[in-house]
């Protein structure tokens, strides 16, 4: 399942999950899918999936109880934060299909591009390519606006590719594998134009995500807006099994160019936005 996230398509809720501080938690819905329209947020706690309690449950296990049949239904029991009372919500489950990059131009003189990345699969980078392109093509844009909001990650090659198109050189990500060796992977150019540019980020903002906007913020590339993100800094790979599942092992760590680590901390924004309360996830 994890797998076909990767390749743009899975079937299922729609939301990533994580175990934080030991309990079922949710580092992003994704958008367009049965759980966001749910009103399912980051940081929700999953304390319950069809009245039974997950005090204890492993990822795998809560993955497989909450994977199901197109049309079928689960109820998750939900803490939320600043919400005293556990909420229940519905949601049918679907075959998720993911669009990585989505574009518009905004702003009162059309000049403002913005680029909002929902996951990190092989699609994103050829789409986003394509979008920069446009934009280059525009001499009317001046700025960007990159959103990584609730956008929980997903591959390690296309956090790099992207994070390559707007930091033309110098380091964009360090990784220390279990034996202490770091390995440091460069910027892979770009032809673009230098915008100005602003990095919306969240709580739902992890891994790839927190690559991305490392990478940005410590070259001085760009500015990072919003709160403080997931803090998800291991690099996980996905390995086939003989029956035809697969297995997540995580591998190493990542660190940004600046060599902070990321992990269970998350990266602090320059300008830190708090969301208004009972505002849509948009």
């Amino acid at each position: 399942e994890q797998e076909d996230m990767f390749l743009g398509h899975f079937g299922g809720l729609g939301i990533i999950i994580s175990i934080k501080d030991d309990q079922l938690t949710i580092i992003s819905p994704i958008e367009d899918t049965p759980a966001y329209r749910a009103g399912i947020k980051a940081g929700d706690k999953i304390v319950e999936i069809d009245g039974k309690s997950t005090e204890g449950i492993g990822l795998d296990e809560a993955v497989n109880v909450l994977r199901g049949e197109k049309g079928s239904e689960v109820i998750l029991g939900i803490k939320r934060e600043n919400v005293e009372e556990i909420l229940e919500i519905t949601i049918i489950r679907d075959i998720i299909e993911v669009k990585a990059v989505k574009r518009e131009v905004m702003g009162k003189d059309n000049n403002l591009g913005y680029i909002r990345i929902t996951t990190f699969n092989v699609n994103t980078e050829p789409e986003l390519k394509e979008v920069l392109n446009e934009f280059k093509k525009d001499s009317n844009i001046k700025g960007i606006i990159l959103d990584l909001r609730n956008n929980p990650g997903g591959l390690l090659d296309s956090a790099i590719e992207i994070a390559s198109k707007f930091v033309k050189e110098g380091p964009i990500v360090h990784i220390k594998d279990r034996d202490g060796i770091v390995a440091t992977i460069e910027s892979r150019g770009n032809k673009y134009p230098q915008w100005p540019l602003f990095v919306l980020v969240n709580e739902g903002s992890a891994s790839a995500s927190e690559i991305v906007a490392g990478a940005i913020q410590d070259s001085g590339r760009g500015k990072l807006l919003g709160e403080r993100t997931f803090g998800k800094g291991v690099v996980q790979q996905v390995f086939n099994l003989s029956d035809g599942s697969g297995i997540v092992i995580t591998t190493s760590e990542y660190y940004t160019p600046s060599e902070r680590s990321i992990n269970h901390i998350g990266i602090e924004p320059d300008i830190l936005v708090e969301p208004a309360e009972d505002s849509e996830q948009d």
